[in-house]
């Protein structure tokens, strides 16, 4: 499950790479995303706990974005997707 505010980050993730790399480029990054989520939807506890940023939060690196997430029952809710250089604190 992703929140809204995840699903405009891959937008804009496609949007990016659409204008630097080509099309067919950016659909391949994003689909690499659907691979990381999955992982993470197996393996909920392999993320870094972010207490810093709220009770429950992890993140999983990505190529060069950060994941940001929390486990919810027997799902993983991805909240934002960030670059790594981009301040989480401001954004979740």
């Amino acid at each position: 499950m992703r929140t809204a505010a995840a699903d405009r980050d891959l937008l804009a993730i496609a949007d990016y790479g659409t204008e630097q790399w080509g099309i067919d480029a950016a659909i391949d990054f994003i689909g690499g995303f659907a691979t990381a989520f999955a992982l993470l939807g197996e393996h909920p506890d392999i993320g870094r706990e972010r207490t810093d940023l709220g009770e429950g939060i992890r993140s999983w690196l990505d190529r060069g974005y950060v994941i940001y997430y929390v486990h919810v029952g027997d799902e993983v809710m991805v909240g934002r997707v960030l670059h790594g250089a981009a301040d989480p604190t401001a954004r979740l």
